[in-house]
């Protein structure tokens, strides 16, 4: 959500961790971004998620959760490392 804060719209890859840290199947974590993550946020109007042309951009609901993204963004350094 924090890449949608400083451009929109972005690209879907933008999304995509860069590391996979769990024990996970890297194949397995994008098919839940694709299957479960990405659309329940579309569905909630958060983004707009068109996966043809594989890009994100802020929803008509987006403005209700800036002010934790920018917390985020204000507090990076003092997230896990292992954040997305």
């Amino acid at each position: 959500m924090t890449a949608l804060a400083d451009a929109n719209p972005r690209e879907e890859a933008e999304f995509v961790p860069g590391e996979f840290t769990s024990d996970e199947r890297p194949e397995d974590v994008l098919a839940r971004l694709h299957h479960t993550h990405l659309p329940k946020l579309d569905d909630a109007g958060v983004i707009e998620w068109n996966p043809d042309s594989k890009t994100i951009s802020r929803g008509p609901r987006f403005d209700e959760i800036a002010p934790l993204v920018e917390l985020m963004i204000a507090h990076r350094d003092e997230l896990p490392a292992s954040w997305p």
